[in-house]
């Protein structure tokens, strides 16, 4: 569609200029005002282009939509932000990591995410693009990895000195690898609760994965309405004692 307004351009104004040069075949018209060929050209063509281009986003806009589920029986992972890392929770498996996200291959996959700070951006370049994650809401991603491998995660949202170095490594498994790699995180020696929340949500980089062999299964809901104290009554002194208040002092 570029070429259609790129060529034409190239060709006429040589045309023009040969043409219309003093002592030239073309005709002198001082008084020129319109042409139905020219006008249609130049406003028809940028017209078809416009259509052309709405009706290719309208389309893909659709195609492409992250909340659209991608098969039956989707792995379902929640999803934390926080000053410098990523919490993944696993509803199913009852396990959780920090900063590791691990995946089936070929199996449907439901990311529910939110923010325990400020607003950032989560992203996997070879898997899915980014998604928003924002303080006391959710937003949605679904994605399908076809094949094994290991590929690089990261926050897309600046939020402060961390941000360089708030990546996660994200694993591609066989469907017997990851349930053998769910039977070893039922091992680990870590269990996730809320105090250790409010460890994780003071600003700090992870250099490696943490692994948690169970997790509060309300943890997530309790990050969301942690932002609404009058649901479960958590005011905003328990916030500045979360770390909140730090949060903002670093992003300063």
């Amino acid at each position: 569609m570029a070429a259609l307004v790129i060529i034409p351009i190239f060709i006429a104004i040589p045309l023009i200029l040969i043409r219309y040069r003093r002592g030239a075949r073309g005709t002198y018209k001082p008084d020129w005002e319109f042409n139905w060929g020219v006008e249609l050209f130049i406003w028809g063509l940028p017209i078809v282009i416009i259509i052309l281009l709405a009706t290719a986003l309208w389309k893909d806009t659709h195609k492409y939509d992250p909340y659209a589920p991608l098969g039956e029986d989707p792995l379902q992972i929640q999803v934390v932000s926080l000053d410098w890392k990523f919490i993944f929770l696993y509803p199913e498996q009852g396990i959780a990591t920090v900063n590791l996200l691990a995946l089936p291959e070929k199996r449907p996959i439901t990311l529910t995410l939110t923010s325990g700070t400020v607003m950032q951006s989560f992203m996997v370049p070879r898997l899915a693009g980014q998604i928003y994650t924002m303080a006391g809401m959710t937003t949605k991603l679904n994605l399908v990895a076809d094949e094994p491998g290991t590929h690089l995660g990261r926050n897309m949202q600046y939020n402060g000195t961390g941000f360089a170095a708030q990546s996660f490594r994200t694993e591609v498994m066989t469907h017997d690898a990851f349930t053998v790699w769910v039977e070893k995180m039922r091992n680990a020696p870590k269990q996730l609760n809320w105090q250790g929340y409010e460890t994780l949500l003071k600003p700090s980089i992870v250099r490696e994965p943490m692994l948690y062999s169970s997790f509060d299964p309300e943890l997530f809901n309790k990050i969301i309405a942690s932002f609404a104290p009058g649901r479960l009554k958590m005011t905003a002194d328990m916030h500045k004692q979360h770390g909140h208040q730090e949060v903002a002092k670093v992003n300063k």
